[in-house]
């Protein structure tokens, strides 16, 4: 991919707490909770990310590729503004379904989805269960009323 490292902003002081300020900066930037999710928005591995920390260091051409609406002066230091327009990374982060967990409330959804038209559909088959036994109730209760008044004219 790259012939040297100068693509790495690489901390020359072993500091790793750079770099571990540096990825929640970016993770905060692009609305994301996990390695893995950023990992996904970046189109890496996971095992990069750790890697980055490992090595303190990270990819800054990718960085700035792939999340060019983030001040880079903001990701290195903290200061300053953070975006340099609001409203590109909320489509960015929109655009990736992974970073919003869609997929896996998307999965959720459709088996509620399921469990919901399996029970309607068996309270459907209750109900007519239990019209059908009321039906016999009542016939049964119409013939001991018949049969009780059968008996009652015959004791008379």
């Amino acid at each position: 991919m790259y012939k040297d490292n100068s693509h790495l902003l690489i901390m020359q002081e072993k500091n790793t707490q750079f770099v571990i300020f540096f990825i929640n900066r970016l993770k905060s930037a692009l609305k994301i909770k996990t390695d893995t999710e950023l990992a996904d928005y970046l189109g890496v591995k996971q095992s990069t990310i750790s890697m980055w920390r490992k090595r303190d260091s990270v990819d800054i051409r990718l960085i700035i590729t792939k999340c060019e609406n983030i001040s880079i002066d903001w990701l290195i230091s903290g200061t300053g503004k953070m975006l340099k327009n609001e409203t590109k990374v909320v489509n960015d982060v929109a655009k990736n379904e992974k970073c919003c967990n869609c997929e896996a409330l998307k999965k959720e959804l459709e088996d509620y989805k399921e469990k919901f038209f399996n029970a309607k559909e068996e309270l459907i088959q209750c109900k007519e269960k239990y019209y059908k036994i009321y039906d016999k109730y009542l016939a049964h209760k119409e013939e001991n009323l018949e049969l009780k008044k059968k008996i009652y004219e015959n004791e008379n």
